[in-house]
């Protein structure tokens, strides 16, 4: 008896869907050429069966940004924080421009935050950003960013960077 088994694969695209289950395809196929060749041979190698293939596909919802979200109610009632309303993916560039702006309608993106926005280096920052982008831009920037996050079951989680950030 002879099994095959494969590896986890990590797969983000259609067409690397696709190759993915060609590349599982041609295993099998090759698993019957190689029986046919054996017998060719007069081996007593034989395939009877082929009994299960499993193929299991998860869905892949990565931790990240996008566009404008609401805050959570108790957030917003604090009047602590400005939400930029942008409408494409670079809500972690405006979120850090935020700051820099005039705090009247800080929400609204306009010229306001294109007068600021070469006081960081968003030059190798990913929209939407992941938290590997978040760690480049505090490197690149020497600045030290919290992130907050809510569970579906509206739990707080909080990603506390502090750290010291020593100038070169």
């Amino acid at each position: 008896m002879r099994t095959t088994t494969s590896s986890s694969k990590f797969v983000l695209t259609k067409s690397a869907f696709n190759g993915l289950c060609k590349e599982y395809l041609k295993k099998t196929l090759m698993l019957l050429k190689e029986q046919n060749e054996m017998e060719v041979k007069g081996s007593v190698f034989s395939l009877e069966s082929i009994d299960i293939i499993i193929f299991n596909v998860n869905v892949y919802k990565p931790f990240g940004g996008s566009s404008y979200l609401p805050l959570p109610a108790f957030i917003e009632r604090k009047k602590a924080t400005i939400n930029a309303r942008n409408f494409d993916e670079k809500c972690f560039k405006y979120t850090m421009l935020a700051k820099l702006v005039n705090p009247v309608h800080a929400e609204r993106i306009g010229s306001n935050y294109v007068e600021v926005e070469n006081r960081y280096d968003f030059k190798n920052i990913n929209s939407p950003a992941s938290l590997n982008d978040v760690v480049k831009f505090e490197k690149t920037n020497k600045v030290s960013v919290n992130i907050y996050y809510s569970l579906k079951n509206g739990e707080l989680k909080y990603k506390n960077n502090v750290k010291k950030i020593q100038k070169e």
